[in-house]
């Protein structure tokens, strides 16, 4: 081999050789691209999922016995202050050992006269059923004392002929004034036996009864 042809074969040697270079170089490159890349994507989603369970987790709140919360503290004063007031009242002594149907029919009398009403009024309208079926002057059941009619005339308007007491069932609200009723220790009711919402005050109630006391717009007599 001639000197020049040595010449021409390590030029080309070396040529080959940092091109063979320039391509590993090429490939590193790309290799590292794809791993940053592969990398930036797997995080987020990592990431993603984490915050997906965690947000599925639900949320404790942890209340610890000497701090009770400010709605527990108003409805625990407003029993004391009640049992307070009432306690000014006599106690009972008729038996309230009555059947979850007489309960239902305490509620629904309840429900059919004073829907609108508080549920004060509504143990009002319980206790003076319960006034009649204690009384020696009225049926000794509750559910005598409600039906109660004469020459059919029902002593409560609701039971006449498409009264609301064909019509309608009691509420939370008419089921809690008849359990407060059956759990109360004072009778606050002062024996009233008659309730009417008659607008004009002069009426055969005002007339012939002694009136009591009004409560949202009921008015009481015995």
């Amino acid at each position: 081999m001639t000197e020049r042809q040595r010449q021409n074969a390590e030029r080309t040697r070396q040529r080959l050789l940092r091109q063979n270079t320039l391509k590993r170089l090429i490939w590193n490159i790309i290799i590292i691209f794809v791993v940053i890349f592969i990398v930036l994507n797997l995080v987020p989603k990592e990431t993603d999922k984490n915050k997906e369970v965690n947000e599925s987790l639900p949320t404790v709140t942890i209340k610890t016995e000497s701090e009770p919360n400010n709605e527990e503290a108003a409805t625990s004063q407003d029993d004391t202050s009640q049992l307070e007031e009432q306690s000014n009242f006599p106690e009972f002594k008729c038996s309230k050992d009555w059947s979850a149907d007489d309960s239902y029919l305490l509620a629904k009398i309840a429900m059919a006269e004073a829907e609108d009403c508080s549920i004060k009024c509504k143990q009002y309208i319980i206790l003076a059923v319960l006034n009649r079926v204690w009384s020696d002057d009225f049926p000794d059941t509750i559910e005598e004392v409600i039906k109660e009619e004469h020459n059919g005339v029902y002593q409560y308007s609701p039971l006449m002929k498409g009264g609301r007491w064909y019509t309608t069932e009691p509420n939370d609200e008419c089921y809690k004034a008849a359990r407060l009723v059956m759990e109360a220790k004072y009778d606050i009711s002062e024996g009233a036996l008659f309730f009417e919402d008659c607008e004009d005050e002069d009426n055969w109630h005002s007339r012939n009864l002694e009136f009591l006391y009004e409560i949202d717009g009921m008015r009481f007599y015995r």
